[in-house]
């Protein structure tokens, strides 16, 4: 089977996408299938298929232009649009936007300066708040993180 009969079996309505789901799903709680190995291989499908879709965007937007704004089609509803639009403001020459922007990067540097102190504390401490010359009690930063599989195909 070639690359293009193997996307032309595959799931594409709603329906086969969750019996494909499922499928897997089933042949691994069943032990039918090692999920490392399938693990794996759905990695190097979904890099695959990334790359692919990456590749033919233009063609396929080529094409759906010829359709309209909006269709349905292959079982799909495709819709030609604007899409990550992204504005930008630092050539307008305005100065209320370039000070709001110079305030918001010091207060972001200021925010990060102060997570990279909090991070290192391994017990409470005590400190004087300067401004309002209150005493303030600071504990370290609660952690939480899930261990997961990483896979980098090669």
């Amino acid at each position: 089977m070639n690359n293009i009969e193997l996307i032309k079996s595959g799931p594409q309505t709603g329906d086969q996408i969750l019996d494909f789901q499922n499928e897997i799903l089933d042949s691994v709680t069943n032990g039918f299938e090692d999920p490392l190995f399938l693990l794996v291989k759905l990695k190097a499908f979904t890099k695959a298929l990334d790359g692919a879709i990456d590749s033919i965007q233009e063609y396929a937007l080529s094409e759906a232009q010829k359709h309209g704004k909006s269709f349905a089609i292959y079982g799909a509803k495709v819709d030609v649009k604007e899409m990550g639009t992204k504005w930008f403001f630092d050539k307008t020459g305005d100065p209320i936007i370039a000070r709001i922007a110079e305030q918001k990067d010091q207060i972001g540097k200021a925010e990060k300066d102060r997570q990279s102190f909090l991070k290192t504390l391994k017990e409470k401490v005590s400190f004087l708040d300067e401004e309002s010359g209150e005493v303030f009690t600071v504990y370290p930063a609660r952690k939480e993180s899930k261990t997961g599989i990483a896979i980098s195909i090669i």
